[in-house]
């Protein structure tokens, strides 16, 4: 799906002739989240305390929690 931005992005300087499947711009806050699922589970499987990930990460505990459920 393309982005509703028509100036293009850092890859290609317009929407309507990029060549690329998908919108990169669309998938960034599903990128974010994923990184920040991984480094959750990473410091929590270090040790480090779930309050203090979620300082770190800026989310909730709860969200730590939800992201050490996800497989």
């Amino acid at each position: 799906m393309k982005s509703e931005i028509q100036s293009g992005c850092r890859l290609h300087p317009s929407c309507e002739s990029c060549p690329f499947p998908y919108c990169i711009v669309d998938d960034i806050p599903s990128l974010l989240r994923e990184t920040k699922i991984l480094e959750a589970k990473e410091m929590v499987g270090k040790g480090m305390p779930v309050a203090e990930v979620a300082r770190r990460l800026e989310i909730t505990e709860r969200t730590v929690f939800n992201y050490l459920k996800r497989d």
